[in-house]
């Protein structure tokens, strides 16, 4: 059962490759985001959220300070990664519209 606003596949008239004015076929152009700049731009800027934290923060209880920012830069790098995932998967599905 197909729904009111589902599309028809159109009809494909020509299967040669779009050719420009001095006969060279023209390349199509994606517009997809790439995963890899979203990812590592959410991986450094959570570092450096971890790391402003674990500056700023009180006492680290038993812990040294380098332990301290270590962790906090593994914990938000990782968050941050994750959100950029995130942003990349709707800017994928907007990218797609």
């Amino acid at each position: 059962m197909r729904s009111r606003n589902a599309k028809k596949p159109a009809a494909v008239a020509d299967q040669r490759p779009v050719q420009g004015e001095d006969g060279i076929p023209l390349a199509r152009v994606s517009r997809s985001p790439r995963i890899l700049p979203f990812v590592l731009t959410g991986l450094v800027l959570g570092v450096v959220v971890g790391l402003v934290i674990a500056i700023t923060g009180g006492e680290g209880g038993n812990y040294t300070e380098g332990s301290t920012l270590g962790y906090f830069a593994l914990l938000f790098g990782g968050i941050g990664a994750l959100l950029g995932g995130v942003g990349f998967a709707l800017a994928d599905k907007r990218a797609q519209r």
